[in-house]
């Protein structure tokens, strides 16, 4: 029986990954980064729990999961999820979504409206953008699996 319909391991996770960051490239809404950061976290699981995963992979996924942007997306897909994050080493304060003409890219968005513009302010008070944030994991992840062989 499987719970996940045309999803059948991390490389196909990560498929989806790929079209999500597409679609964030084409254009940011706050709909489509939170679909990103579900999955990108998501994986975490994917390949901690598949049989067919390497060991070596399994071995270096705490490591990897330490990463800062990939924490990002843990940080925004559970609050995502549960409402609120009460967990205490969150990297994550605030994240804001601002649609407005001139927020985001140029030449992106709605006409007279613009694109949407994730900004991320992290504990340490620096803030991060979300379309990078997307780049980064997703790059992050495909090298993680051609590594390991996934």
């Amino acid at each position: 029986m499987t719970h996940h319909p045309g999803i059948h391991s991390p490389r196909h996770l990560f498929d989806k990954l790929t079209r999500e960051l597409a679609t964030l490239e084409e254009e940011v809404t706050a709909d489509h980064f939170a679909n990103f950061v579900i999955t990108a976290h998501s994986m975490c699981d994917w390949v901690d729990n598949d049989p067919a995963v390497p060991a070596p992979a399994k071995a270096a996924l705490p490591t990897f999961r330490s990463g800062e942007k990939l924490q990002v997306c843990r940080d925004l897909a559970n609050g995502t999820k549960h409402f609120q994050l009460s967990y205490p080493n969150r990297v994550v304060v605030d994240a804001t979504c601002v649609v407005a003409y001139g927020a985001g890219r140029y030449g992106k968005g709605q006409y007279g409206t613009g694109e949407a513009s994730i900004q991320i302010t992290m504990k340490d008070g620096s803030l991060v953008d979300g379309l990078e944030v997307a780049r980064e994991v997703t790059s992050d992840w495909d090298q993680f699996l051609s590594q390991h062989g996934v």
